[in-house]
């Protein structure tokens, strides 16, 4: 049928529709003008639903472990990542408060391959099509909420996947939008769907955890070939609920001076192992110098500084990272981001500064262990 043909059909049936109330009426023929006939077309047509585009990747089944205090979490994920579409896809997979300690995935060559933290997620960025094997390894914060402390995991994509966690037997509630079920000896098992993980760990009855407003943060961290060092630490702190401060020396570290204001403290009396519990009768400067000890630096390899854990975000932060001369650098990840110049504070205990200095800076350094990663090998 051409095309005018078919437009007078149109405008004959449309014209028609309007004379079935009368039966004895008989149109033979009618002129109807363009604009009458484009509005009812207009009016004939069916909306349809705009295509929605699907994802440039699949997530295949999710498997999420480790354990769970009130704190903070230390957890292993793994999971098969599809790539759909040619060239470079982005994949969410964690937000960007998680201090990953370990990275693997295979299935592409290394040059298809990359992780970054971006628009608050870390995020795999590969060139598909293809398969990316994923398992990581990483610590995250617990946040206060109603009913205890809450982990969420939401990675956009989840169909289907498991979660068993350790949460010891001292935990009196467990909770959230997933369905948790106890399977003895302080464990907790889940299975997953498209809300991902959610869970509400503690006492619903007893208070949320505690926690101070910290701010101007200034750290400076000096680090020797022997893999030692000692790391100076000084923000302002107004105490919590209990009247104190509260925080997580990092692993192999040792408390060795401290000063509240202008008051020296004896670390002895506020050390809990790892945690100390600092004493403060209002706001104040709180001055830590801890040192630390570690592998020594060989001609290559990989290495992880970390600054205590605080119970709350910090307002401004900014660190300091004195590297031995002889090696070169590369690959760094961090939980700061990198900053134009260094601005060492000398503090009570002075350090002279050796070898080439990294700066990093946060105007909110959130919870969880602020961490620098990097890897080094000799100059050649």
């Amino acid at each position: 049928m051409k095309p005018r043909t078919f437009a007078w059909a149109l405008a004959f049936l449309a014209v028609g529709r309007s004379a079935q109330a009368d039966p004895k009426v008989v149109i033979e023929r009618a002129t109807v003008p363009w604009s009458e006939l484009e509005r009812l077309l207009r009016s004939e047509a069916v909306a349809r639903p705009e295509p929605q585009a699907p994802l440039p990747y699949a997530l295949g089944h999710l498997e999420l472990s480790g354990q769970v205090s009130l704190s903070r979490a230390q957890l292993g994920l793994s999971v098969e990542v599809q790539l759909l579409h040619e060239g470079w896809v982005e994949v969410p997979l964690l937000p960007e408060e998680v201090a990953l300690s370990r990275i693997e995935s295979s299935g592409l060559p290394p040059e298809r391959m990359v992780w970054s933290r971006r628009s608050g997620q870390v995020v795999l960025v590969a060139r598909g099509p293809g398969k990316v094997q994923v398992d990581l390894q990483f610590e995250m914060p617990l946040r206060p909420g109603r009913g205890g402390s809450q982990l969420h995991l939401s990675p956009l994509g989840l169909t289907t996947g498991r979660a068993r966690l350790e949460v010891g037997d001292r935990a009196s509630s467990i909770g959230g939008a997933t369905r948790w079920r106890r399977i003895g000896g302080g464990r907790v098992e889940a299975t997953l769907g498209a809300d991902g993980i959610d869970l509400t760990f503690g006492d619903p009855e007893g208070p949320a955890p505690l926690a101070n407003s910290l701010e101007s943060l200034e750290a400076v961290t000096h680090l020797t070939l022997a893999g030692s060092g000692a790391t100076r630490v000084r923000l302002r702190a107004t105490p919590d609920e209990r009247g104190v401060l509260s925080l997580r020396l990092p692993v192999g570290a040792s408390a060795w001076r401290l000063w509240v204001g202008s008051k020296p403290v004896p670390v002895a009396t506020v050390s809990d192992g790892p945690e100390l519990l600092i004493p403060l009768p209002a706001e104040r400067t709180v001055e830590l110098v801890y040192t630390f000890v570690g592998d020594g630096l060989g001609i290559r390899g990989q290495l992880r500084l970390e600054l205590p854990e605080f119970r709350a975000p910090i307002r401004g932060a900014g660190w300091d990272l004195w590297l031995p001369d002889g090696l070169r650098y590369s690959g760094v990840q961090a939980a700061l981001g990198p900053a134009d110049e260094c601005h060492g504070f000398r503090g009570k205990v002075p350090i002279e500064a050796q070898g080439s200095c990294r700066a990093f800076a946060r105007p909110v350094l959130g919870l969880g262990v602020a961490y620098v990663e990097l890897s080094y090998d000799q100059l050649r």
